[in-house]
């Protein structure tokens, strides 16, 4: 499989932070907001997106640097990635939102396995497997409520 030509295939890469921002303001259904900028903007659509935001600001180099120079084809290192997105209060408020996802399904009178479809189908564009669907059954068994549970698949 190392043919290059023709683009005959797509190789892995890693996501930047503009683009994990952007999916996980979809899949939460909460929309970026930066700074001045209006509400549901894109973090896609800024070359020097505001850095106080946690997710894009810890990749980002500090200085007088033209940061999109720098970043030009980098993206965020799997480790760093998993250490940034667990600490993250701005994705904590993305999913316990009152206007988000989470608390739209949790509140919806769609069962438990309609609920983890649409999940799967928003975050992964796929249904879930057999597997997924039991260990979703467990966390919805264990939660305390309803949208616990869907908060807690949503964050994983």
């Amino acid at each position: 499989m190392a043919d290059t030509t023709n683009y005959s295939r797509h190789y892995r890469q890693r996501l930047r932070a503009e683009v994990l921002l952007d999916a996980v303001s979809d899949v939460t259904g909460r929309p970026v907001q930066l700074c001045r900028h209006a509400g549901g903007s894109r973090a896609m659509q800024f070359v020097d997106a505001p850095r106080r935001f946690d997710v894009l600001g810890h990749v980002w180099p500090s200085g007088s640097e033209s940061r999109s120079t720098l970043r030009a084809n980098q993206g965020i290192d799997r480790d760093a990635g998993r250490c940034i997105l667990m600490n993250a209060a701005e994705l904590q408020r993305k999913l316990s939102s009152d206007e988000g996802r989470a608390a739209r399904l949790a509140d919806s009178e769609l069962t438990v396995d309609a609920i983890v479809e649409e999940l799967y189908l928003t975050a992964y564009a796929r249904c879930p497997d057999a597997t997924e669907r039991a260990v979703a059954g467990r966390v919805f068994a264990a939660a305390q409520s309803r949208r616990r549970a869907v908060e807690d698949l949503l964050g994983r």
